[in-house]
């Protein structure tokens, strides 16, 4: 997207996110009481990043100082370095999704990768061709290494590539150039070392080429907190994949939105989205309420049994949050009041 036309909806924020976020607090309140109107919040919340949504000013602030980095990037043709950065988020914390929603405001085609499912790092490979392929449509892509800290002997194998956009495989060198690199790191320690310089004895032995990786990222760091800790963002989040699945929607009722936000899903918004994907359709006048065949199929499936072939939320919660999701159930699924958006 045009620099001119992001500063133009940066400029809007400051007014609106004060009473945003009053607004969307009242719908998570434990005495709500009435029918809410969110529809300014949520237009204010997709003003930092179109798609995503958030009222979090810390994450505003990483937002404007990273596409503005990504942007210039971009526009200048006389780097030849990748430009790197170094995400550290929490499993569930929406990672994919957020990156997605930078990549389409900054206009980098994304192309991910994750370090856990590869049999060898020497597979990455295939995905260095697919930038290749787009770098011949003259596009600069975004390539985001998820998990990039879960087999520690191959962080020696990101050196060549964050430097000189170079990755070797199978005694061959591949020359990538001009691209934008993320590497994902949840590892609890090595985030807490990259976010405040905290060490834990063994950080060093378990990543031992981490000082030279971390020296090679001339981006910096992108920290993105939990959104079961960022529970408004969560409910603008919520009530976007809501307009997604259901774009003539006028009015949410309240248990459906707490179900998604108090619950502590495995996959974030993955999880999210396939929830609402079984939420009933909406009434006459457009609103999503909760009917008695949502309850039992909620109840006596989805919160209840494990086995993937009698449900398919089963690899979205863990034992522990499917309890507390059902509780959370019992004791909303009455309420009747709306939240409009």
């Amino acid at each position: 997207m045009a620099a001119n036309a992001r500063e133009e909806r940066w400029n809007k924020l400051p007014a609106g996110l004060v009473s945003a976020r009053e607004s969307l607090t009242s719908v998570l309140a434990p005495g709500i009481a009435s029918d809410i109107d969110v529809t300014e919040a949520i237009r204010v919340s997709g003003l930092a990043l179109p798609g995503y949504s958030t009222v979090d000013e810390g994450l505003i602030e990483e937002i404007r100082g990273k596409t503005n980095a990504i942007s210039n990037y971009l526009r200048n043709s006389a780097a030849h370095r990748p430009l790197s950065f170094i995400l550290t988020a929490e499993p569930g914390s929406g990672k994919s999704f957020f990156m997605k929603c930078i990549s389409k405001d900054c206009g980098a085609p994304m192309v991910t990768a994750n370090v856990a499912s590869l049999q060898k790092i020497s597979e990455l490979g295939f995905l260095i061709d697919e930038i290749r392929d787009y770098k011949t449509q003259d596009e600069t892509p975004l390539l985001m290494i998820d998990e990039a800290d879960s087999k520690p002997a191959d962080i020696s194998a990101f050196l060549p590539l964050l430097w000189d956009g170079v990755f070797a495989m199978q005694g061959r060198s591949l020359k990538v150039g001009r691209c934008i690199i993320v590497l994902v790191v949840s590892n609890e320690s090595l985030r807490m070392y990259i976010e405040d310089g905290v060490q834990a004895p063994e950080l060093k032995t378990a990543f031992s080429k981490i000082e030279d990786l971390l020296s090679r990222i001339n981006g910096g760091v992108i920290r993105l907190g939990s959104l079961s800790d960022r529970r408004l963002d969560k409910l603008c989040i919520a009530l976007t994949l809501i307009r997604r699945r259901f774009p003539e929607v006028k009015g949410v009722e309240l248990p459906l939105l707490k179900l998604l936000v108090d619950t502590r899903f495995l996959h974030s918004v993955r999880s999210m989205e396939t929830l609402i994907q079984y939420f009933p359709e909406a009434d006459p006048k457009g609103d999503l309420r909760v009917t008695p065949e949502f309850d039992r199929e909620l109840t006596d499936n989805f919160l209840k049994k494990e086995n993937f072939r009698s449900n398919v939320f089963a690899f979205h919660l863990s034992k522990d949050d499917r309890g507390h999701a059902l509780n959370t159930w019992s004791d909303y699924k009455n309420l009747r009041f709306l939240v409009k958006f």
